[in-house]
């Protein structure tokens, strides 16, 4: 349900971000996406329109949260809602930050 959510909510927009919901070791509990805040944004939060041709130029830490910003100069976006989406990362793993 989760992709169909997103078809369902972008319509005619060039891109679109949303919330997901991580896995705090007991429950999964919401995190809010902030597009503009490093940190607090990845690529799992997005969707984006292949035609806007935005590609990777980043390298290292936060590469997602770089591609992310350069979504930000095309002005036809939103947050939508697109619940479904979950992150749970193994402990002990890369990007295991709870």
């Amino acid at each position: 349900g989760h992709l169909q959510g997103i078809a369902d909510e972008i319509g005619d927009l060039d891109w679109a971000y949303f919330n997901d919901w991580v896995y705090n070791g007991t429950d999964f509990i919401p995190r809010n996406c902030d597009i503009k805040r490093l940190g607090a944004n990845g690529t799992s939060n997005i969707c984006h329109r292949k035609s806007l041709g935005v590609l990777w130029g980043h390298r290292g830490y936060a590469h997602d949260h770089y591609f992310n910003q350069k979504l930000l100069r095309f002005r036809n976006y939103k947050k939508i809602n697109a619940g479904e989406y979950c992150v749970c990362h193994i402990p002990g793993g890369a990007g295991y930050d709870l």
